[in-house]
């Protein structure tokens, strides 16, 4: 899942969102509670103007760390 969170991460950076999303999906079927990988999937929807999908993507992913000790 980590592979797939950095790659979306690094098409997320050259703009390439919709590559990343889907790299970021294949992070989140691997492991659903992978809170860097909701937060950046957030990301990458707030940069397509997505803003609903990104706030849903930003809050699991603020539930998830809040779960961490």
């Amino acid at each position: 899942a980590e592979d797939w969170c950095n790659k979306g991460v690094a098409l997320g950076n050259v703009n390439r969102l919709e590559e990343a999303l889907a790299c970021l999906d294949e992070a989140l079927l691997l492991n659903p509670d992978y809170a860097e990988a909701w937060y950046n999937k957030g990301v990458a929807l707030e940069k397509l103007g997505q803003w609903k999908q990104a706030l849903a993507a930003y809050e699991r992913a603020r539930e998830l760390e809040k779960g961490k000790p």
